[in-house]
């Protein structure tokens, strides 16, 4: 299995679910499982497939490790992961519309570094292009 996969302008063999965001229904983006990664490892790299696994397991162990103990995780070339604590704030319970206290957390936050924003936006403006010119460089209907 390649990344190329997700920026590929063929179409998927089997009809793509959609789901519903602001009543308008959308393509659903592909999902990059461990399962997959795996796989990867396997094909590319050439561990077996108990190496793999286990490669995958343990650097998602290192990185939940290292958020549970309060550290952020800097990824050169890809992204961070922070932490960030969120104050209390009032809430509404849209169906009952009784007001309560949402209270503090913390939560991990992903932001990607300008080379991987870049690469993700060449890759999309490359897919957009294909589809335009697929349709033959007219709107759909």
């Amino acid at each position: 299995m390649e990344m190329d996969r997700y920026f590929s302008s063929e179409e998927p063999e089997t009809s793509t679910p959609t789901a519903v965001t602001s009543g308008r229904p959308r393509a659903e983006t592909p999902t990059l499982t461990k399962a997959e990664l795996v796989e990867m490892l396997f094909d590319q790299v050439g561990l077996n497939k108990s190496q793999a696994r286990a490669m995958v397991e343990a650097f998602f162990e290192v990185m939940r490790d290292t958020l549970e103990s309060g550290e952020n995780i800097k990824l050169a070339g890809f992204g961070s992961f922070r932490l960030r604590d969120k104050v209390p704030r009032p809430g509404r319970n849209p169906k009952t519309r009784s007001d309560f206290v949402i209270e503090a957390r913390r939560v991990v936050t992903f932001h990607a570094t300008p080379t991987l924003k870049q690469m993700v936006h060449l890759a999309a403006n490359e897919f957009h292009t294909q589809q335009k010119h697929d349709r033959g460089g007219r709107k759909p209907n």
